[in-house]
């Protein structure tokens, strides 16, 4: 498999395993010290004092707060950009006028080293 084709399969996978909330399998793309950024990390942990996580199980407990707090949503990802060991996708959460940009940073084993989510009306 080529490089570009790894990128955009591990783009796919991580967006089917979103939308059926397989968080075991989504924190399994995670490198071990991996860092979540996203706005919804205060609606989650209010007290929390910045918009970043740290640490594939801080981040595994997340999104099963994440899960519980807003029900789920499943997203239809629109496209996907490469570059280097970076993909950035663009998805359209079902059922909303909510976009999320998505980037992923990925070391050398493919393992996400960086995720940031930014929400935007469309």
């Amino acid at each position: 498999m080529k490089f570009q084709e790894a990128l955009e399969k591990i783009a796919a996978d991580f967006t089917r395993f979103w939308n059926v909330w397989d968080i075991e399998r989504m924190s399994s793309m995670m490198s071990e010290h991996a860092i979540l950024e996203s706005p919804m990390i205060k609606k989650v942990y209010p007290e929390h004092p910045t918009l970043q996580i740290q640490g594939r199980e801080e981040i595994r407990r997340y999104w099963i707060q994440l899960r519980n707090i807003t029900g789920g949503f499943e997203v239809n990802q629109i496209s996907v950009h490469k570059k280097d060991k970076e993909i950035t996708t663009v998805n359209k959460i079902i059922g909303s006028d909510v976009v999320i940009l998505e980037t992923l940073n990925l070391n050398e084993y493919a393992k996400i080293t960086f995720l940031k989510y930014e929400y935007v009306l469309e």
